[in-house]
């Protein structure tokens, strides 16, 4: 009986064939191979085999029941890799390039590490354990034990969570005299939790509310609005402008009239002429202390008869403000009074006489006498 093997058990080599020529063998030979492992030809001379160990091979003469026996020892190298891979973080915004852990897995020695992806994108380390990526998409690992042949493999798939929340800082505004603290609209933008906000402004000035989607403001200029997802460490921007037209209309009047005794007619005109002049603009006319307007009330140029108190106000209607100025108009119409004391009668004993106005009164302490 003569038993022989040639070859391991790997791998590479998952059967092997033993090898019993030499043996006798007939009709009237019993062939019976046995062994850890025997999965096909055991009542031959070449059973194939699928594990290492001892097979013995045992041949018996049926005609004379004489048995004779040999033994065959095959090695085994089963010894295979096992991948362990971490569930991998996402990509995203915070985190652009992230770490593949595969540090648990196990490594035969003479083992090599094989990295493949669909999609991805390994940057470095990709004959490690530990490789850095940068994009998202399936990743394959394999190790393969050089020695037998053996090899484990395991995928895992790392997502692209890169995406900006939405800006939108709204419609440009005008700050006037009717809205003189604008109020900013950042509704249009990304909401939710993680969600943050923050305006500023290089030009501008916002008196509260810089960290909600609908800060104050109360100067013109240019917003910016930065959305940030804390999530994912994305962000959006947006900016909206703010024209400032807030600037009251000019008023100038001339230096009013005096009214006097040497004014017969009574009336005189204010002079405001050279004011801001647009035919749109509100113009009004108001008095006290006395004053009284006759006519164009509702002008630059209104006619009034008495001393007094007179005020003008002029609106603009297209930013509604408005500005007012004051000016007062002195008089002297007050005559004198004159009384003389009763005269004397001129005769050849009172050839000159005075007259006494001596009781008499100006208000400007001033006479003429005609």
């Amino acid at each position: 009986v003569i038993a022989n093997g040639a070859g391991i058990i790997d791998c590479l080599t998952p059967t092997l064939d033993l090898d019993g020529n030499g043996s006798s063998f007939g009709p009237n030979f019993n062939i019976n191979w046995t062994g850890p492992s025997i999965i096909s030809g055991s009542n031959t001379l070449y059973p194939t085999i699928n594990a290492g160990g001892t097979y013995t091979l045992t041949i018996t003469n049926t005609q004379n029941g004489c048995i004779e026996q040999a033994e065959v020892t095959i090695p085994e190298d089963l010894d295979e890799p096992l991948v362990n891979i971490i569930p991998p973080d996402e990509i995203d915004c915070n985190n652009q390039t992230i770490l593949i852990d595969a540090s648990g897995s196990y490594l035969p020695n003479n083992s090599t590490i094989q990295w493949d992806t669909d999609f991805g994108n390994i940057i470095s380390g990709e004959n490690t354990l530990t490789p850095t990526v940068d994009g998202s998409g399936t990743y394959v690992l394999t190790i393969t034990n050089q020695n037998n042949g053996c090899t484990d493999e395991a995928a895992v798939t790392v997502f692209d969570n890169q995406i900006d929340p939405i800006a939108n800082a709204g419609f440009d505004q005008i700050l006037d005299c009717a809205n003189e603290t604008p109020v900013l609209s950042g509704s249009g933008s990304s909401v939710g939790p993680g969600i943050i906000y923050n305006w500023t402004t290089s030009n501008g000035n916002i008196i509260s509310g810089a960290g909600t989607l609908n800060p104050i403001v109360d100067q013109g200029g240019t917003y910016n609005l930065l959305v940030t997802d804390t999530n994912n460490g994305c962000t959006a921007e947006a900016e909206v402008n703010i024209t400032e037209d807030n600037d009251p209309p000019y008023i100038e009047i001339d230096e009013p009239p005096y009214f006097d005794c040497y004014n017969t007619t009574g009336e005189m005109i204010l002079d405001a002429s050279n004011s801001d002049n647009n035919p749109n603009f509100t113009i009004v006319w108001t008095t006290s202390n006395g004053g009284n307007i006759v006519s164009g009330g509702s002008t630059l140029t209104p006619t009034i008869n008495t001393p007094g108190e007179y005020t003008l106000f002029l609106i603009n209607p297209f930013n509604s403000c408005q500005n007012e100025m004051v000016v007062t108009v002195d008089g002297d119409i007050d005559p004198p009074n004159v009384v003389l004391a009763p005269g004397e009668t001129l005769n050849c004993n009172n050839e000159t006489l005075f007259l006494d106005a001596t009781n008499s009164s100006s208000p400007s302490g001033a006479f003429t006498f005609d």
